[in-house]
């Protein structure tokens, strides 16, 4: 298994996905290493595998992540809708850094 290799080689202590990682072998690797692993500005819709009545295995996946932050509402209390409770609404940290780079623009002469 690759992934078993890579985190030999790079012997994380903490791991961050963005948005639509979910990387089966990762995080179970991660998980059996007992690496904290979270995930930032997540979106999930009804529409997802996760959450139709076949979606249970894929479902399972987000239970390896010790913590996600998602983009709104919607998405905590979908999540939450499941059990699934170790959720933080943190919006997109792509705009908020551009948002941020803007109100703060350095004026050249």
């Amino acid at each position: 298994m690759q992934c078993k290799k890579i985190l030999k080689i790079v012997n994380p202590k903490i791991a961050f996905f963005i948005k639509y990682e979910f990387w089966y072998n990762y995080l179970h690797e991660l998980k059996k290493k007992n690496i904290p692993v979270f995930i930032f500005s997540a979106n999930f819709r009804k529409d997802q595998i996760f959450f139709k009545p076949y979606g249970g295995w894929y479902r399972n996946i987000l239970n390896y992540f010790d913590h996600i932050f998602v983009l709104n509402k919607a998405s905590s209390d979908l999540l939450k809708s499941f059990g699934i409770t170790n959720v933080s609404i943190s919006g997109d940290t792509r705009f908020d850094r551009v948002n941020f780079i803007s109100e703060n623009a350095i004026s050249l002469p």
